[in-house]
């Protein structure tokens, strides 16, 4: 595949500023809860997601499927967290 370098950069740069305004949204929504920024949070994750799948497109995705396959057996334990992992 043949990748502008100047597409796959800003992709990266686009992906990195959604996950931390994700963040900022997660954040604000665990220390303020009176905030209810419930939308904004959903908004932030529909953000993250469509720059992701744009990402995922210049990397290995059966390598990223494994891997998520390998921390879900971690992380999730009979549908549930476990969050003595976190």
């Amino acid at each position: 595949m043949i990748v502008e370098i100047d597409e796959l950069e800003y992709i990266k740069k686009k992906t990195a500023e959604e996950c931390c305004e994700l963040s900022v949204a997660l954040m604000q929504s665990v220390n303020k809860p009176k905030l209810k920024n419930t939308k904004q949070v959903e908004d932030e994750i529909a953000d993250v997601l469509m720059w992701l799948r744009q990402l995922s497109m210049y990397y290995d995705n059966q390598y990223i499927l494994n891997r998520i396959s390998e921390k879900k057996q971690i992380y999730f334990k009979d549908e549930k967290i476990q969050h003595n992992n976190i």
